[in-house]
């Protein structure tokens, strides 16, 4: 019998299991907070086939690591990029030749799960944040001590 090759994605997976199950065990943060992790969501993004092609990003024609490592080609992931996109790559320090795409990408993955107007709803909650904080630092007369403190260290 054939031992099971565990994948990236399995690996991916059992790392994810792993780590939620840290962070729901994880009471005092949540007390503390009030923030409850079950709904946490771990959405991995980067370069895929479409991307690539949007943004022509340089394709390079081997699949060798930085330091010439070649990859294992037995590897079940290995035998699927070659068969998908053949035996080439992108280096993913393609996106810092080019920030405004790494924004751009960042963004695009975040901004997915943000409501509508979600600037806006930010920029009134900050509000009432910084009144609230300023409310505290004039009861506690901070204001002057603080801004103090601030002189000094600059």
């Amino acid at each position: 019998m054939q031992p099971h090759l565990i994948t990236k994605q399995e690996i991916f997976i059992l790392q994810w299991k792993s780590l939620m199950a840290d962070i729901l065990s994880c009471k005092e943060l949540q007390k503390a907070t009030g923030w409850n992790p079950k709904n946490l969501i771990f959405d991995r993004f980067g370069l895929n086939l479409d991307f690539i092609k949007k943004q022509n990003l340089t394709w390079i024609d081997n699949l060798l690591s930085g330091s010439g490592k070649k990859p294992n080609y037995s590897k079940p992931y290995i035998k699927k990029w070659i068969k998908d996109y053949g035996e080439r790559k992108v280096e993913a320090n393609a996106l810092v030749v080019n920030y405004t795409i790494s924004q751009f990408l960042c963004i695009t993955a975040i901004e997915k799960y943000l409501r509508r107007n979600a600037d806006f709803h930010f920029k009134q909650k900050r509000k009432k944040c910084i009144k609230w904080f300023n409310a505290l630092l004039e009861y506690y007369q901070l204001k002057e001590p603080i801004r103090k403190l601030i002189q000094k260290i600059k």
